[in-house]
């Protein structure tokens, strides 16, 4: 199947033109002027005068049927990808979940039963490790080959996916070994739970509460404390949301630090010796 998109204004990263452009199968063919002319023939052509031709968006945060808290998310994989493919997202990266007492590969073998042939566009699995132990961690290289490279580790919800700090940092040196990179979920948990108590014992039981216990200052001391871990091991981190001014400060001065180091390092280069 061929497809013609004529007349459009391309949009890149580059810049924005006017362009036409040939689609076979699933793979960008041919870009260029007035292609038609050129003598460019295709099974169905489309007319994009006056719109924006842009390549398809990547949602690289998505949580398709997760269970929490007994209750799941409202979207499958048919119904979130569908939504995806209106606003022109085309590939998502979904978080695949490990469970406690699981092997990685069972919690990713769940997901591909979600997804295949139910997702609409492409996708991807980031891995969710609950259960950091020697099995695991060899799992990581293993999957790391299979194309699956981050694994996402959370300093909250005790009893669920709360790993202890020396667990994530043995996953950070396994990064450091394998390519991988770890994402962290960073807010202290069981401060949290903590404050969280206090709201239900004060009466205080609408959506409001989630938000009063959970003071700004435990996003921004576990974002610290991951950063840190991360230095010592030697890996980078990424975080996978932020929103506290606390944990945002936190990170602001870790870039700002290694670009410091890394400005440092190449003024001595250049120094003759």
């Amino acid at each position: 199947m061929r497809t013609l998109i004529a007349n459009g204004t391309i949009v890149t990263a580059d810049g924005s033109y006017q362009a036409d452009v040939l689609v076979d199968g699933e793979t960008i063919a041919q870009i260029g002027a007035d292609l038609a002319a050129a003598g460019v023939t295709a099974d169905e052509a489309i007319d994009a005068t006056g719109k924006y031709v842009i390549p398809g968006g990547i949602d690289a945060h998505t949580h398709m049927e997760l269970p929490f808290g007994g209750t799941f998310a409202k979207d499958t994989f048919e119904t979130g990808t569908r939504a995806a493919a209106f606003g022109g997202t085309t590939s998502i990266v979904d978080f695949a979940v490990q469970s406690k007492g699981q092997s990685l590969h069972e919690g990713l073998g769940v997901w591909h039963g979600k997804a295949a042939g139910n997702a609409v566009v492409d996708y991807g699995f980031h891995m969710i490790m609950s259960d950091v132990n020697d099995a695991t961690l060899a799992e990581m290289d293993q999957l790391v080959e299979e194309g699956v490279p981050d694994f996402k580790l959370f300093t909250a919800y005790p009893g669920v996916f709360l790993s202890p700090d020396d667990h994530i940092f043995r996953a950070m040196l396994q990064t450091k070994k394998n390519g991988g990179m770890i994402l962290m979920h960073a807010e202290n948990g069981p401060v949290i739970d903590i404050l969280a108590a206090a709201q239900v014992d004060a009466g205080v039981t609408d959506p409001i509460g989630h938000g009063l216990a959970r003071d700004s200052r435990l996003e921004g001391e576990a974002t610290s404390r991951m950063i840190r871990l991360a230095e010592v091991a030697g890996v980078p981190v990424y975080f996978v949301h932020m929103s506290a001014k606390e944990a945002l400060e936190a990170l602001m001065a870790a870039r700002n630090q290694l670009l410091a180091q890394a400005v440092g390092r190449a003024g001595r280069g250049g120094r003759p010796g």
